[in-house]
This record gives structure tokens, sequence and C-alpha cells, in this order.
């Protein structure tokens, strides 16, 4: 059986964004995760893009929109979903 590569997830939310355990599952199912400002430096000395990023919705008017990256919103269970 031949290794994929890792895809890289960049995380622009608090750990408590995520149910419990989802982050150890993404990277049990071989995603790699770094944190935002890891994937800021590394993405600026072009050693590595994410190709993926998950954004809490506190942080989404901080980032540049990138319309090639797909992005993953997670929001609070009670927040309501803007139309």
């Amino acid at each position: 059986m031949s290794q994929r590569e890792r895809v890289t997830i960049a995380i622009h939310a608090s750990d408590r964004a995520f149910a419990p355990g989802v982050q150890t599952a993404l990277m049990r199912l071989g995603y790699n995760l770094i944190g935002a400002r890891t994937a800021k430096r590394q993405y600026e000395q072009g050693i590595l893009t994410p190709e993926v990023r998950i954004i809490e919705k506190r942080h989404l008017d901080k980032l540049q929109a990138e319309p090639e990256l797909p992005t993953i919103l997670v929001r609070g269970a009670r927040e309501q979903i803007d139309h």
C-alpha cells in the first residue's frame, strides 16, 4: 500500500470550537493540523501551503478571502446562522 501525502489544514479556531476528540480523529485519519500563526509563518516562508482551513466565526473578519482555498466555518451550537 502506498503512502499518501498528508493534507494540511490551517486551524483558525480555538480548541473549544471542536467537539472532544475531533482534532485527534482528524490527525489519525492522516490530516496535518497546524495553528494559524504557524500556517501564516510557513506560508510567508514558502515552506507549506494549507489545502484547507477551519475558521471560527469570530476570526472570519481577520482573514483575507482566498477563493481557491476551501474553508470550513465553525460556530457555536447556539449561534444563529445569518442567511
